[in-house]
């Protein structure tokens, strides 16, 4: 692998924050309805490590855009889930030799795997992300790795922020039609309590998936008070 993919370095309340995505297609352990990588890249459901050959280069390049561009933080967000990748220990080693703390974006899913969740500890700031409440929701809005459950997928992340101290950060999706009614928002909220993340974020799909699957701003608001009163 000769690189890997940027963004254009950005601005995040006075930090430079260097965006890095992993895999050149989606490689994730989800396949949600609602999923914004282009259906024309590679999609592998998988929760094994990939390996996409040698990161030498792909490496050296990161070392060298770290010490030109001389970021406040990288974000590792990849299409898919960036510990899947054989080696990113490697990417994780190469950003912290130059002294720049790491941002993970996960679902959150694969903390349950020892493995895994000792690659995400090493991260300064992770992010985990729910989008389900209810079972049937998630077996069918996120389709999962057969065997998964949304239950499960509650306690990998709270087992994992036990033991972490770095900046945990949760994001919820709500999703109109699926996670929306009183019942997943009363599971929303649970989950919010024994998190006790950092910051929490509330979203809803944005386009575009947001003519249908996306709550009203209003909606919205209410939701983010209800569930940020359940993380104070």
């Amino acid at each position: 692998m000769e690189k890997f993919i940027y963004k254009k370095p950005y601005q995040e309340e006075g930090k430079s924050i260097l965006e890095v995505n992993l895999f050149p297609g989606k490689y994730c352990n989800f396949n949600c309805i609602f999923c914004p990588v282009s259906r024309k890249l590679v999609h592998v459901q998988t929760q094994e490590s990939v390996n996409l050959g040698n990161l030498v280069d792909a490496i050296r390049d990161l070392r060298q855009r770290i010490q030109r561009i001389k970021p406040d933080l990288v974000f590792l967000n990849s299409l898919g889930e960036s510990v899947l990748l054989k080696g990113v220990e490697q990417v994780i080693d190469t950003v912290h030799r130059e002294k720049v703390p790491i941002r993970l974006l996960s679902n959150g899913y694969l903390y349950g795997n020892p493995a895994y969740a000792a690659i995400a500890g090493r991260c300064e700031e992770v992010i985990g992300e729910l989008k389900m409440g209810r079972e049937g929701a998630f077996q069918k809005a996120q389709r999962p790795i057969a065997g998964y459950t949304v239950r499960q997928h509650i306690q990998n992340m709270v087992n994992f922020r036990k033991s972490y101290t770095g900046h945990f950060h949760l994001e919820i999706t709500v999703v109109k039609g699926y996670s929306d009614d009183p019942e997943s928002l009363d599971i929303f909220r649970s989950a919010v309590a024994l998190l006790k993340p950092d910051v929490l974020q509330i979203v809803t799909p944005e386009f575009p998936f947001d003519k249908v699957l996306g709550i009203s701003q209003d909606k919205l608001k209410k939701v983010t008070e209800l569930l940020t009163s359940s993380n104070q």
